[in-house]
């Protein structure tokens, strides 16, 4: 059963959040920089980096966590049923009952993360990191997603692999509908993403190139 459910619900987390990724990039490139500059003094421009080279790259580790909290591939998660009533907070919870957690306002609560409208890695460095996003986007408790380890190394050498090779910049429609929604920073991108608590990014149009001729060759060895 676990196997099945991996099989259904992580490719669909992992293609989300790589979508993410790609719409954080074309909207922040001077942070997509930042873990380029990282990735080259740290693995160098012959390779692509490998999970061997993620503990060396806090940077890129907390540009991808920046993502996950963003834009959470299931914003409020899988549903759990009570076993029996509970008290919370002032307020009986009857046996049977569905409840969701809202994972969307969790990341994005100002208790826990300052100025959560905005795409910020290195809130995630330094000797008081906040929250990790990874905590909360793949469930809680024995509904917890079972492929969230693949997951999550999937998205990061994803990321980290195509940092290292491609610049990625906005497409003059996806720039035009940013402006339209107040900026990057607005509370209102989650329209970028699907309504009615979809977390992948609707469609959009962005510019993706070899960063320069080097990469070109490492690109020309991947596919040999």
């Amino acid at each position: 059963m676990q196997t099945l459910v991996y099989q259904l619900t992580s490719p669909r987390q992992t293609s989300s959040l790589i979508k993410s990724f790609f719409l954080m990039a074309c909207l922040y490139p001077e942070a997509a920089k930042k873990a380029q500059a990282e990735i080259d003094s740290i693995v160098g421009r012959e390779r692509i980096p490998n999970l061997q080279d993620r503990p060396a790259l806090p940077y890129t580790e907390a540009f991808v966590q920046e993502i996950m909290r963003m834009f959470p591939p299931a914003p409020l998660g899988l549903s759990h049923f009570t076993t029996e009533a509970i008290q919370f907070q002032g307020y009986e919870i009857p046996k049977g009952s569905t409840i969701n957690a809202n994972i969307w306002a969790i990341l994005r609560d100002p208790n826990h993360y300052s100025s959560p409208h905005t795409f910020n890695p290195s809130r995630f460095l330094g000797p008081k990191p906040e929250l990790d996003p990874k905590k909360f986007i793949f469930g809680f408790g024995r509904r917890v997603c079972p492929g969230l380890h693949v997951a999550n190394n999937s998205v990061w050498i994803t990321c980290a692999g195509l940092l290292s090779v491609f610049d990625i910049q906005a497409g003059p429609q996806l720039a035009a509908k940013v402006a339209r929604l107040g900026g990057r920073e607005s509370e209102q991108l989650y329209e970028l993403t699907e309504p009615y608590g979809g977390g992948d990014p609707l469609p959009f149009d962005c510019g993706i190139k070899p960063r320069d001729s080097t990469a070109l060759s490492v690109l020309d060895n991947l596919t040999e």
